[in-house]
């Protein structure tokens, strides 16, 4: 019982020690820095965001402020074992993200690059593969660029349907040599389609053309062959409005071309040109096949009478006599038959009151062909204009009101030679109506001027029915005066 009682007092002295060890050191450290494990921002400087530190597991001190992932680490407060391997993962998947995005946006920007090359690939636009040269006395011209265009009859009847009537082809080295050619109406025995109208245009920028060469070269009556030969003569489609094929066009041209302007000439060589490619065709129900050369006479007898134009007489409207066809009250009698250059004409007419109208002005071109008759006179008729026409037919003049350029009267027939002088059927043999009244000896002025060069106005006499260019002021060669028009009757 002694034994037993002497274990108890030893044990709890030695308790009481460990208590008072323990007290001791406690007071000690009482006065710790922080709480283990807790967080805090701190500053980084440089303009950087703040960091962020841990406490010791000690509280004895903070640890050094971490600069590089303080947003990760704010978001991670409860993981505080695993902060520096939450951050390292996170930085890691970031940046692996931007980079996938990044190689995504490329390949879709070469995609739609790509797709927008092929959509651009339209049927008849081209590229075509030329081959030949324009071959000429001043030099051998090797053409680069094409504008294609082609058009068939659309019918029901298989026998018709899809026969190419017409090709329209521009050829052109990019800027500076251009030649122009349309054919139409009938083949050659070669099986080319005969060329109505050609030209030749040569400008600054055209290679080994001096200045005194440069200019516009048209078909004078020297020219002994030119033609395409297309390499199908009808369309693959049936009673197609649109038809897209691959085929040849063959370019055949030999003579001799002259200046539009002046005297002189350009010698063509035997020439031939292919362009190689996918052309467009658009159909066209009034139109009809093209014949043979050797049946010309009936073929040229049938269009002629196409483009026949049936004129209502003119009647009287205050200050003259009206067009019911082109709802125009032309001045008649002219107040004046004084020459005057161009600008006193247009004073002239803008300034004029007759009959209480004070509306009056000086015709544009197109409104001065609407003025021609042809009467009975059959090789006029290229020049005589219909006023429900957006264009002319193939083999007429071109030079209307919305064709000005000076290469507009020379790539179609604006000065017919058949066309007899003073043979039409007004008063004088004047080419206009037979109630109007004055002479037909000069000229009259329209109120277009050419639109490559203003210091030319377009005119027409009437006694042969010349379209024409005439200067503003130097026309002595031929007498030029106003027939003033307005609208309505």
């Amino acid at each position: 019982m002694v034994h037993s009682r002497s274990i108890l007092v030893v044990v709890v002295v030695v308790v009481i020690a460990f208590v008072s060890l323990s007290c001791g050191d406690g007071g000690s450290s009482s006065e710790s820095t922080c709480d283990p494990g807790s967080v805090q921002t701190c500053p980084c400087g440089g303009g950087e965001p703040d960091g962020t530190q841990v406490c010791a597991e000690d509280g004895s001190a903070w640890g050094e402020c971490d600069c590089g992932s303080g947003d990760t680490d704010t978001d991670m407060d409860t993981d505080t074992d695993t902060d520096g391997d939450t951050d390292t993962d996170t930085d890691t998947d970031t940046d692996t993200d931007t980079d996938t995005d990044t190689d995504t946006d490329t390949d879709t920007d070469s995609d739609t690059d790509t797709d927008t090359d092929t959509d651009s690939d339209v049927c008849g636009d081209g590229p075509f593969d030329i081959t030949g040269s324009f071959q000429n006395n001043i030099a051998d011209i090797t053409f680069t660029n094409a504008v294609v265009g082609i058009q068939h009859k659309q019918d029901v009847d298989p026998e018709e349907d899809g026969c190419i009537t017409v090709i329209d082809l521009v050829l052109s080295t990019g800027g500076g040599c251009e030649l122009s050619l349309v054919a139409s109406d009938e083949y050659s025995a070669d099986d080319g389609l005969l060329v109505q109208n050609l030209s030749f245009t040569a400008d600054s920028a055209c290679p080994d053309f001096l200045d005194d060469e440069e200019g516009v070269y048209i078909d004078e009556g020297g020219v002994v062959t030119a033609e395409i030969e297309p390499g199908i003569k009808t369309v693959p489609c049936v009673n197609a409005a649109e038809c897209c094929f691959d085929s040849t066009l063959t370019v055949r041209l030999q003579g001799v071309l002259g200046e539009s302007t002046s005297t002189k000439t350009l010698t063509v060589g035997s020439t031939t040109i292919t362009v190689d490619g996918e052309f467009l065709s658009a159909g066209d129900m009034a139109v009809s096949c093209p014949g043979n050369s050797d049946t010309d006479t009936d073929t040229d007898t049938d269009t002629d009478t196409d483009v026949l134009i049936s004129h209502s007489p003119m009647t009287a409207c205050a200050g003259g006599m009206y067009d019911p066809e082109s709802n125009l009250c032309w001045q008649d009698p002219p107040s004046t038959s004084e020459v005057m250059d161009w600008d006193a004409a247009v004073s002239y007419c803008d300034d004029l009151v007759l009959s209480a109208h004070s509306d009056w002005h000086l015709p544009t071109i197109g409104e001065l062909r609407s003025l021609i008759r042809r009467g009975s006179d059959e090789e006029c008729y290229k020049v005589e204009w219909d006023v429900d026409w957006i264009t002319a037919p193939i083999d007429y003049c071109a030079v209307y009101d919305g064709c000005l350029d000076y290469s507009c009267m020379y790539l179609l027939n604006c000065n017919p030679t058949g066309c007899g002088e003073w043979l039409g059927p007004g008063e004088g043999g004047c080419y206009w109506d037979a109630a109007l009244s004055g002479s037909c000896s000069t000229s009259l002025w329209s109120s277009s001027t050419l639109a490559d060069d203003t210091t030319m106005v377009w005119s027409i006499h009437f006694a042969g029915i010349w379209v024409d260019a005439t200067d503003k002021t130097s026309y002595s060669w031929m007498d030029v005066f106003p027939r003033c028009v307005r609208s309505g009757s």
